[in-house]
């Protein structure tokens, strides 16, 4: 299996690390910062090369196969690159979806601990 770090699989199967879209999200600002100094012409353009990249700058352990395919998720017109901007607010969205989630989860859990 190609990874990004050995361990990755045996993290994701144990549940111990979120999803990679997650884990961009929370890590935004500093990916940001990463695409912004491996882009040279100002483009904010990223290859799926320099996607690797810097999701391994970002310390995220994940398979190359999943970072893959979010790149591909996120590349929806299929030329090869994505632009950092437009993604950066795509997570931004992700990001509060799932932030509300976790609240309705926990509120429901307090609820139900609260009617036992």
């Amino acid at each position: 299996m190609d990874t990004l770090s050995p361990t990755s699989v045996q993290a994701r199967e144990h549940g111990k690390q979120p999803p990679l879209r997650e884990l961009l999200a929370v890590r935004w600002p500093r990916a940001l910062a990463h695409f912004s100094s491996i882009d040279d012409r100002g483009s904010r353009l990223v290859t799926k090369h320099d996607f690797r990249r810097v999701i391994t700058m970002l310390a995220i352990v994940a398979p190359r196969a999943e970072v893959d395919a979010l790149f591909d998720a996120f590349d929806r017109s299929r030329r090869g690159s994505l632009n950092y901007i437009e993604m950066g607010r795509a997570l931004e969205k992700h990001a509060k979806r799932a932030e509300k989630e976790a609240l309705r989860r926990g509120l429901s859990r307090s609820l139900s601990q609260l009617s036992d």
